[in-house]
């Protein structure tokens, strides 16, 4: 069943952007982890706080959310009733995630929740669900991978080492997640020498041109 998000940031579903940035802020600096760093449950329900925000302020997300809310309703089934999580419920939500990171602007999402929103689905509890299904195993993976196409290097790390608990330690996907990853540090590099790279190029080409002048 869907998270009520709408009680776990004490608004109406009628509220608008300004009212969820608001209690969301409140929340946040209530519940925060450094300020009750032995405390499990409190931290828990600011992942909780987090999630429902980034749900209802991103528009993939939160249409995803509405759909299984209505879905749940048409079908007499109580969203405060907590029904039993199938390897597909599972699937769904890494699809929905996929969809979600491919709409986002890479240059503003913030990568810490990308790879938080992720391993959310590859908890204890749902790696169990997961190895009960098998059948489902191969579609996870390559949705695993595709999501992990949008992480930096040290979120891709952890994915694979997340995705161990899931997968044998031969399956193709840790190859090709480690290919991105190197990709991925290539690209880093690239862009930090980049701009001395055609500083030098330029200041050459204006030395050449000076010679031959």
């Amino acid at each position: 069943m869907p998270k009520d998000h709408y009680r776990t940031l004490g608004i109406s579903p009628q509220a608008g952007p300004d009212e969820i940035r608001k209690n969301y802020r409140t929340l946040v600096k209530r519940y925060h982890p450094d300020r009750h760093p032995d405390d499990r449950a409190v931290q828990a329900h600011f992942r909780e706080i987090q999630e429902a925000y980034e749900t209802l302020t991103n528009p993939v997300l939160r249409d995803a959310w509405l759909q299984e809310r209505w879905l749940l309703a048409a079908h007499g089934i109580s969203t405060t009733s907590q029904p039993l999580l199938t390897a597909t419920d599972i699937l769904k939500r890494l699809l929905t995630l996929e969809r979600a990171f491919a709409a986002e602007d890479p240059w503003r999402a913030d990568a810490g929740s990308r790879i938080h929103r992720i391993t959310d689905q590859l908890s204890e509890e749902h790696v169990g669900i997961l190895k009960q299904e098998p059948e489902q195993m191969e579609s996870v993976a390559e949705t695993l991978l595709r999501c992990g196409r949008h992480l930096d290097p040290a979120g891709m790390e952890l994915l694979s080492q997340q995705m161990k608990d899931l997968l044998p330690e031969k399956h193709p996907v840790f190859a090709s997640l480690k290919r991105m990853q190197a990709e991925k540090k290539s690209e880093a590099r690239w862009a930090r020498w980049k701009p001395v790279v055609l500083l030098a190029a330029a200041v050459l080409g204006c030395l050449l041109i000076a010679c031959f002048a």
